[in-house]
């Protein structure tokens, strides 16, 4: 089961480390990188790629970046029934509804729209 585990943890890394690096972000298959990077730790980097008109998810949320990571993001890694998931979806789209982004003019947005819909 450990191995298991390190070796789920490394594929995870591999393709973040793609994400990261790739030299044009909207020419990444969002969907390929989810089928191996958690999807609360995907959507979480593309809102934070997209425009500084849109604020952080801390900030949207009216929090702290520490408390965000903490009461938000750290319990999705455990969250075995997928309830935290949804919940934080539901925020993401809140987000993208109110900065009324247009899922047309980026495979970014288009994508995060597309998980929280």
């Amino acid at each position: 089961d450990f191995q298991t585990r390190v070796r789920h943890e490394a594929s995870v890394l591999r393709e973040f480390k793609r994400l990261l690096c790739a030299p044009k972000l909207e020419a990444v298959d969002f969907d390929a990188s989810a089928n191996v990077i958690p999807m609360h730790l995907l959507l979480m980097y593309l809102v934070h790629q997209l425009p500084a008109s849109v604020p952080t998810l801390p900030a949207f949320c009216g929090v702290s970046f520490a408390e965000y990571i903490e009461g938000t993001v750290m319990p999705l890694w455990e969250d075995q029934q997928e309830t935290g998931l949804k919940a934080f979806r539901r925020k993401v789209g809140e987000l993208t509804d109110k900065y009324d982004l247009d899922p047309g003019g980026s495979t970014v947005v288009a994508f995060i729209v597309s998980q929280t819909a």
